[in-house]
């Protein structure tokens, strides 16, 4: 991930949750799941769907991997 990436992450979701998909404060299963379920490349892009961490058009292990470093209570 780039420095670029972080920025765009950090603009859609803040500098605490970039993995909170589904922006209830916390990012924990319910996030890894949307990210399961969303799985795979999508047509409509942009925009973006929620589960698509890093804005490529795709989700896959680098979503999963943004959920699992951002595990935890989102910052206040």
């Amino acid at each position: 991930m780039t420095t670029n990436d972080l920025a765009i992450l950090q603009s859609k979701f803040g500098p605490c949750c970039p993995g909170n998909v589904n922006n209830d404060g916390l990012v924990d299963v319910n996030d890894l799941l949307a990210v399961i379920a969303a799985w795979g490349p999508y047509t409509a892009c942009p925009p973006f769907i929620p589960a698509d961490l890093d804005l490529n058009c795709m989700v896959d292990v680098n979503d999963l991997l943004i959920v699992i470093a951002s595990w935890g209570p989102c910052c206040p």
